[in-house]
């Protein structure tokens, strides 16, 4: 077996990345990474594609794939939890030592990604085959990095064997000084049964349907303008503030916040795959939005902002949740993901919240415990 690295997610053979390893998921596509390629300049993006010969006919032999992977290799800022004071002592640091309280990471996938970011042909490799082979090739990159992270295991109750997998892989990372932890955990709808947005309204729990109409109503009552709309620079004018206000606010999960540019390599690699759910109060301001993205599969609920002046008394996560889930229903996508945090609103709506794992290794028990708080890790 040897294997081909790569630069960019367009080099690989056609399909390979969207049938092994996206499989119909938006955040995971290949136009996602590509979009996510233009926007980290200061990220290493890399992907790894391993080879065996196989028979070809007549004799004759050619090289099959049996196997791919993504390395994201960057430096975590380490303060972004830290209160608005710490922060800011932390910049003074930072202009004689531009890389203090910062971590060298890599994992396989991004900070906006989540699901696995790898696959192998078990029908030619074993786990631990692919494994072993697959860390000597990062091992030609650890000085760029001090923490390996692998992910992500996502293990919804209805599918009993990704647990399974998931404890073969743990036990066959073990052996390369991995460790476990919980991740914050994922939503997703399975809409695929439901011909109407009333019919699947209607399966919920009662007082999960209370709750929704009665924001729809409180919307209709405020004369709340609601409907999708393409990208657009003059969208983004109004759309990126709302999303910064959401992004300064996070708890759950506290990542550095998107460049804008982000909305606008995503418009340029998904077409009119991605749109933005927008509501407008009866003056025509923005007050809240959803990007959204799909494929033929499913819908996607990436980035959301907010207006928290007018949150509640004219608009909430409840209609914006609400109109995605009905729109995906008409264009007859089988399933919503709705990503991670929120996840109690989310089942209000039907969402199942799947527990999601990831394996990571550190050189040191202190790099384990930074890793843990920066990535709201459970041991």
């Amino acid at each position: 077996m040897h294997w081909q690295i790569h630069d960019t997610i367009h080099a690989l053979p056609d399909g390979l990345w969207e049938q092994m390893v996206a499989r119909g998921k938006c955040t995971t596509s290949a136009r996602f990474l590509s979009a996510l390629e233009k926007t980290h300049a200061d990220q290493t993006h890399l992907y790894f594609v391993a080879y065996q010969p196989g028979k070809a006919g007549r004799g004759a032999t050619e090289e099959r794939v049996v196997g791919c992977a993504m390395l994201v290799v960057m430096r975590h800022d380490l303060c972004l939890e830290m209160q608005a004071f710490a922060r800011r002592l932390v910049g003074l640091v930072r202009r004689v030592w531009p890389t203090f309280l910062t971590l060298r990471l890599a994992m396989t996938g991004t900070l906006e990604t989540y699901g696995n970011h790898y696959w192998f042909d078990p029908e030619r490799l074993t786990l631990e085959e692919f494994v072993d082979s697959l860390l000597q090739q990062f091992r030609a990159y650890r000085r760029h990095f001090r923490v390996l992270v692998v992910r992500d295991f996502i293990m919804p109750e209805k599918r009993s064997q990704d647990a399974w997998h998931f404890e073969q892989a743990r036990a066959v990372f073990a052996l390369h000084g991995f460790h476990a932890g919980d991740a914050l955990p994922v939503a997703s709808i399975d809409i695929s049964g439901f011909a109407t947005p009333e019919a699947y309204l209607a399966s919920l729990k009662s007082r999960d349907r209370y709750t929704i109409r009665k924001a729809i109503k409180k919307g209709g009552q405020s004369s709340l303008a609601s409907g999708f709309e393409p990208v657009s620079e003059d969208l983004l004018d109004e759309c990126y503030p709302l999303y910064l206000a959401v992004n300064q606010r996070a708890t759950e999960l506290v990542t550095a916040p998107l460049p804008r540019c982000f909305f606008t390599h995503v418009q340029a690699d998904f077409g009119t795959t991605a749109r933005m759910y927008t509501a407008r109060d009866a003056a025509g301001a923005l007050v809240g939005f959803g990007l959204i993205l799909e494929t033929q599969e499913s819908m996607e609920v990436f980035a959301v902002g907010l207006d928290y002046d007018k949150l509640g008394s004219v608009f909430s996560m409840y209609n914006l949740l609400w109109e995605c889930i009905a729109e995906a229903i008409r264009n007859r996508r089988a399933r919503v993901d709705l990503g991670v945090t929120n996840t109690f609103i989310k089942t209000r709506f039907g969402a199942e919240v799947a527990p999601m794992k990831v394996l990571y290794r550190a050189s040191n028990p202190l790099l384990r415990r930074l890793l843990r708080s920066a990535f709201s890790l459970r041991a």
